[in-house]
Parts: C-alpha cells; structure tokens; sequence
C-alpha cells in the first residue's frame, strides 16, 4: 500500500528516477533514530549503538535548495526513503535558530521523499 502511495506522489514523471534511487543501503534501518533537527535545518539517522551519524540531509543552510531544507520540522521513514516536511522558520527579532533573516524570517514550507544518498526524489 505504502508503494502505491509513493507511486502516486511521484506521478509527475519522477517515477523512474525514484526507482533508480531505491537500491540497498543502510539507510531507515531499525534501531537507527531519525531526528529532525529544526534549528540546524536538517534531518539526521543516528546509530543509537555507536552515536554515530549514519545518514543526513540538509546543509545547514537557511535558504530552501536541492540539498536543504529550512525549519524542517518533521520526517518519518518511507520505506528506503524519508518523508521531510520544511515549514519555514518565522520572522522574529532577534532571529530565531536557524534563521538569519529577522525581517522575512525564513520561509520553505515543502514536503519532499529523499533518497538515501540524500537527493529530492519528489517534492
């Protein structure tokens, strides 16, 4: 069911390229923990047993792109993907973490499947 979901998120003719993306990696593997770290615009997976970051996407970067996400604020384990969603980081004096524009604030606001060799499959 999940894969028919994902089929249909991706419908746009991403399909095949989100295919190719789906080969074996140790990415969204139990017991591994997935944080979705807002105030450094990331999502990581750690290994609970060596803390050790295994996986991550987002550069840290308050601008929304093709290799981060600003304000994320959630993100769940899709299969071999990860569901992030972004929803900006508000305006705020001084400004708030992450977010280096007090003025605008920082918007993003997209949910997006990333790969485990962190690229935007669909968005």
């Amino acid at each position: 069911m999940r894969q028919f979901g994902i089929a249909l998120m991706c419908a746009a003719g991403t399909l095949p390229a989100f295919q190719a993306l789906a080969d074996g990696a140790t990415h969204n593997h139990r017991p591994h923990v997935l944080i979705a770290d807002q105030s450094n615009n990331r999502v990581i997976e750690v290994d609970p047993a060596t803390h050790q970051v295994v996986w991550q996407f987002g550069t840290g970067s308050d601008e929304p792109g093709p290799n981060s996400v600003v304000g994320v604020n959630d993100a769940e384990g899709v299969g071999r993907f990860t569901l992030i969603s972004g929803t900006a980081i508000p305006t705020g004096s001084p400004p708030l973490p992450g977010c280096s524009n007090p003025v605008n604030g920082c918007p993003d606001n997209q949910v997006m499947l990333v790969s485990h060799r962190a690229r935007i499959a669909c968005q």
